[in-house]
C-alpha cells in the first residue's frame, strides 16, 4: 500500500531481496537494502509523486533479473489511499 509520505511492499518472505526506489526522472536510486524479511515501509515520500521501486531477488545459484514497478504517492489529504500507477 502506499499513500501520503510512505510506501509499503511486500515480497515472498522465503526469499533475500534487494530493493531500492528513486523518484522518477532522477537518476539517483535510494541506498538499496537486503533482506529476507517478507516487507518493509519506505518513509519521508512526497505526496502526489511518481516512483520507481526496484527489487532482485537473491537465490543459492544465481541473483533474478531486477525488477522495476512504478507507484504514485496519493494527494496529501489522501494519506493512505491506494492510488495503482497505470502498466505500460
Amino acid at each position: 500500500m502506499y499513500g501520503g509520505s510512505k510506501l509499503t511492499a511486500e515480497w515472498e518472505p522465503d526469499t533475500t531481496t534487494t530493493i531500492r526506489i528513486r523518484e522518477v526522472g532522477t537518476e539517483t536510486w535510494s541506498i538499496g537494502f537486503e533482506t529476507p524479511v517478507g516487507g518493509g515501509v519506505f518513509h519521508g515520500l512526497k505526496p502526489d509523486t511518481e516512483y520507481e521501486v526496484e527489487y532482485v531477488i537473491r537465490g543459492p545459484l544465481s541473483d533474478g533479473q531486477p525488477v522495476i514497478k512504478r507507484v504514485r504517492t496519493s494527494p496529501a489529504k489522501q494519506a493512505g489511499n491506494v492510488i495503482p500507477f497505470p502498466g505500460k
